[in-house]
Parts: C-alpha cells; structure tokens; sequence
C-alpha cells in the first residue's frame, strides 16, 4: 500500500517537473520573440535585381549619300514617316536665288487667276468699251454737224482707247495662252531646280534619326564580342562633323525598327538564376520595361543575355551602350531576413525557438533582395511555419554551426 502510494507521488512529482520544464521553455520562447535579436517567419514578396551596362540593338537601315553636296532636312529627328516619305535633299550645285524668285514670280500670276481677279479684269474692259461706245456716238453727232476737226480729234482717241482695249485683253491672266505660258515657264523652272538636288526617301516606316554611331549595322554575335560594355566605346561618326555638308558615301540618316529592339549584357547568372523566355522588367534611367529574355550565352568570362522589348523610352533612338537594372519578377511565400540563413555543407539552414529548444531547419532559397529572401521547405512535414520565431543572434548562429562541425 505504500509502496503504490510512493509510486504515485512520484509521477506526479514527474509530472509537476514535466509541466514546470514545459512552462519555463515556454515563457523563454515569448521573451525571446520579445528581444531585438529575434523575428518572426511572415509571408511576403520580394523582388531580385541586379545592376549591368549593355549595348542596344535595334532594326536600323541607313541611308547614304550618292553624291557629295549640302544637305537639307525635310524632317526633324525622332519622327516617325511611313515607306517612301522624303527625309532629305541634298544639292549638289550652289543654288542660284533668282530661279526661286522667277518661281514665286510666276506662281503669284498663276493665283491671280481667281474669280475675284477676273472680275477685276472684266470690269476694266467694260469701262473701255462704254468709253468706246461713247466716242463713237460723239463722232458721229460731230460728223452730221460737219465739224469734222472735232471728228478727226474724237477718231484719234477712238483709236488710242482701242489699242488700250487689246493690251488689257492681251495681258489677261484668263487668256487660254498665257495660262498655258505661264505653267510652261513654272514646269521649267521646277524642273532645272530638281536637277540640283537629289532627293532621298525613307527606305522603311519607322523612326527617323540623324544620330549615326556606326553600330547600326552589328548583329548579335558581334555584339557579345563587345569585351566593355560602356558609354566610352561610343563610336563618333557623326561627332564635330557639319550636319549640312555630307560626301559621297557617307550615312545621312537611319530609319529605326520602333517595334522591336534588344539589349545584349554580360551578367553574373549565378546570381540571377536568368532562363530563357522568361519575362523581367528593365530600369533604365528610371523607365520601368517590360523585357523577354531570348537567348542566354554561357561563356568563361560570365554569361550573356539577349533581351528583347517593345516599349521605348526617351533616349531609346539617342543612346547605344546604357546602364540599367535587371528585376526579376516577384517571389511570394515566407519571408526571413536574409542574414540569419546559414550555409553549411552546400545547404541552407535557418534556427528557429520551439517547445523543445532550438530547431534547425532546412531551406531552399526562392529568390532573395540582399536584405530579405523567400524560402521554401525541404521538409514539407516539419518545416518552417508562419510565426516561427526566428533566431536572429549571430554569435549564438556561428557558435551552433562550429558546436555541430565539432560534434563530427
């Protein structure tokens, strides 16, 4: 009977041992959720990004002077024209200023022919012509009255007013031949004029650009070829030249593909995890776009990336070598601060508080900022959970992995 008295005094000794270890882990849990040292495991999202220089490459055709001479642009730069639109003339000869007077000349008597014109015109007549009648009623009154001094004086101005009659009908712009004189003399003049000049069309619709680097025409190989990619290896085709004079041969303007361009750059993919087809966004001088990664070159010296957009930004037609960011798209799950995973043995750890002391468990990071990652469970069982208290305390994190390689 005392025997089972002292066994059951003992259990609940145990139990009161058991109840009280169990309360004091977990009152030391809560205080340490409470310390500065520690975080909780939340959900959230981060975004992963990456800082490179590339070179642009877009569909451009160039066109080139045939002859040497002055050039005059019909339109500004980063105007878009469609096929056959004419961009620039050039002139091969000094241009004298009295054809393009004689021009003007000649179309100001052309407009003349209008209705208000011809009425102006008909007007004159009609005044002559009552002038006329008038006369000839005066010299026939003189005549039957026999003063013929003043017949023969009334048939001398008679005479005068019909030779007014036919310079005024001559010189009518609604005479049928001069008209055809006056557009005879215009087609003439146009005609020497173009003569002078050569005129040059937009081969393509697209974006026009007098900025000629002498890159227009690389393809992607070449590109990756490229060992520096900065602002420095710019070329300066067009740099300190005179934009009004051109020679044979040389570039005078392009015409962009403003649909679809590219962006070759050598990055680090250990550290962006880049793959073929998938979409990031690109900052570039603070314009967020929309980017396809088309092709990925692995070589000794790093990785290459090819990406391919469809928006355009201000400088798009001005600039060739760029820096930008690279931001992959947003990993969602569980959040902790990156610091706090420990690598060991080609594996990621994380320490957490529980009931039972201090847990290690195995991680695969998702996507990381520097500051935060996203993780994800290797034990989908046992693992990492929502409010897990994490252990955040780098002297306690380094000593536990040298205990753990000690305890080998």
């Amino acid at each position: 009977m005392v025997k089972g008295e002292n066994v059951k005094k003992a259990k609940k000794r145990l139990m009161l041992v058991v109840i009280f270890f169990a309360l004091y882990l977990v009152v030391l849990v809560y205080r340490s959720a409470g310390n500065s040292s520690t975080i909780r495991v939340v959900y959230g999202s981060v975004n992963s990004s990456y800082k490179a220089n590339g070179i642009i490459l877009r569909n451009e055709r160039v066109v080139y002077a045939p002859k040497s001479g002055y050039v005059i642009r019909k339109v500004n730069n980063d105007t878009r024209v469609p096929k056959g639109y004419l961009i620039a003339q050039i002139s091969t000869k000094n241009v004298d200023d009295s054809l393009y007077n004689q021009l003007e000349e000649i179309n100001n008597r052309i407009n003349m022919v209008d209705d208000k014109n011809a009425e102006s015109f008909s007007s004159d007549l009609n005044k002559i012509e009552d002038e006329i009648y008038k006369q000839l009623g005066s010299i026939k009154s003189d005549s039957r009255m026999n003063k013929f001094v003043s017949a023969r004086n009334g048939a001398s101005k008679l005479s005068l007013l019909i030779e007014k009659k036919n310079i005024i009908a001559t010189n009518n712009p609604l005479s049928t031949y001069n008209l055809e004189q006056l557009m005879q003399e215009k087609k003439n003049i146009e005609n020497l004029l173009d003569s002078l000049y050569i005129n040059l069309n937009s081969p393509e619709a697209g974006i026009i650009s007098y900025d000629i680097d002498g890159y227009e025409n690389i393809g992607f190989e070449q590109a990756l070829n490229i060992q520096s990619m900065n602002h420095e290896n710019v070329a300066e085709t067009t740099k300190n030249k005179d934009p009004n004079i051109v020679n044979s041969g040389e570039p005078v303007f392009k015409v962009i593909d403003n649909f679809e361009w590219y962006i070759v750059a050598k990055i680090d993919n250990d550290k962006m995890n880049l793959k073929e087809g998938e979409k990031v966004k690109l900052n570039i001088d603070g314009n967020l776009l929309d980017a396809g990664i088309k092709t990925i070159k692995h070589g000794e010296e790093g990785d290459y990336v090819i990406f391919q957009l469809s928006q355009q930004y201000d400088k798009f037609t001005k600039e060739r070598f760029i820096s930008f960011e690279i931001i992959k798209n947003s990993a969602e799950g569980l959040l902790v601060p990156a610091d706090v995973i420990m690598n060991k043995d080609g594996k990621q750890y994380v320490y957490v508080y529980s009931v039972v002391g201090i847990k290690q468990v195995e991680v695969n990071v998702v996507s990381s900022d520097g500051k935060n990652a996203v993780v994800e469970n290797v034990d989908k069982l046992d693992g990492l959970k929502m409010y897990d208290v994490l252990v955040t305390d780098k002297e306690f994190l380094t000593k536990q992995l040298s205990i753990e390689d000690d305890s080998k």
